[in-house]
């Protein structure tokens, strides 16, 4: 047990009783153990919910309001899509079940006043996002209808001043309604195709550099990845004070059995047959380095560090190093713990 938790006579309500030890097994991607058993603290469902979208036509625009947004802290969620990301919600193929069955939870949850909404989301589908270019979608939480009126107000005069154009917000009234999707539309693209993601957390100040230099690494790769028939999306969120940005990389590739056998049936035997293109992973998979690199020269940090990600080899701390790798020989001494992550064997 760490923080008051540890405590002769408390209970796990608070850190920093001492050093935050708990903080060393918060991010260590399982380098020192397995957490068993957590402590967190409720939080009170909020009693007004408001949802609000708007288009952009550059991703420069949409990134620019987005931080303004998110330094103000109005926003519980705050994300944004480019143009192939958009066009891949017509193409998803929501079986009938799935859609009456979000609809009926936007209902319940709004009582009789979700039901005109619940109504219009049945009737635009996911449609309306066709030919958006670069897309934000916004939820604000508060304690009355007050509070989160005025902040979307705020957000919205934000929106506006940055070029955006509001549109219909059932992208973030789904989410909040259904915020996981089918494994399906979590391990492939809207038409069957293999992505592989790559990830940058970067200073909310950072954002719009990293947007540019996302779009000036696609533009300069442009025409590799069509000779192979890449495809490349990205999504765009903050957390507090830092902004995330998640290009992936789309292909038709073999999806094997693990794939097939985790999608609805009538997706498997569409796609079963997709045949194996070494040639064109192997090109994504450079890419995805080439941009991982790009990300860290800009500062970047990641998750799934020590794997994937280097970690050991963006620390310029020597202490720091040695730290971490005595904590791992007391926790951990015959290094079987999940090696190779934190960077450590």
């Amino acid at each position: 047990q760490t923080g008051s938790g540890a405590h002769r006579h408390s209970n796990p309500f608070y850190r920093h009783f001492g050093p935050d030890v708990t903080g060393m097994f918060t991010a260590d991607t399982g380098a020192y153990g397995i957490k068993a058993v957590a402590t967190l603290r409720l939080v009170q469902t909020p009693k007004s919910t408001a949802y609000m979208s708007f288009r952009f036509e550059t991703l420069a625009e949409c990134l620019e309001a987005q931080v303004e947004i998110a330094r103000l802290s109005i926003c519980s969620e705050c994300y944004g899509f480019d143009p192939y990301y958009n066009d891949g919600f017509e193409k998803q193929g929501i079986t009938f079940e799935e859609g009456v069955s979000i609809v009926g939870k936007v209902a319940r949850k709004g009582g009789l006043k979700a039901l005109g909404k619940a109504a219009k989301l049945a009737m635009a589908g996911k449609k309306f996002l066709n030919g958006v270019p670069y897309s934000l979608h916004m939820t604000f939480d508060g304690l009355s209808d007050v509070v989160t009126n005025e902040h979307q107000e705020i957000a919205a005069e934000i929106c506006l001043r940055h070029g955006g154009t509001e549109m219909v917000n059932s992208i973030p009234t789904v989410f909040r309604a259904e915020p996981f999707g089918g494994v399906r539309t979590v391990l492939l693209g809207s038409e069957g195709e293999l992505w592989l993601p790559v990830h940058g957390f970067f200073p909310l100040s950072r954002a719009v550099e990293a947007g540019a230099t996302t779009e000036r690494f696609f533009e300069e790769n442009r025409e590799l990845m069509e000779k192979h028939n890449i495809r490349t999306s990205y999504l765009t969120c903050f957390s507090g004070a830092e902004f995330v940005i998640e290009p992936s990389f789309y292909w038709h590739d073999e999806l094997g059995e693990f794939r097939l056998s985790l999608i609805e049936e009538e997706f498997a035997e569409k796609w079963k047959d997709i045949p194996a293109d070494l040639e064109t992973r192997k090109v994504v998979l450079e890419l995805r380095e080439k941009l991982a690199t790009l990300f860290d020269e800009l500062g970047a940090c990641h998750l799934q560090i020590g794997k994937y990600y280097d970690y050991q080899g963006m620390i310029t701390n020597e202490p720091l190093k040695g730290m971490l790798k005595g904590i791992k020989t007391m926790v951990d001494p015959e290094g079987k713990m999940n090696p190779g992550c934190l960077g450590l064997e």
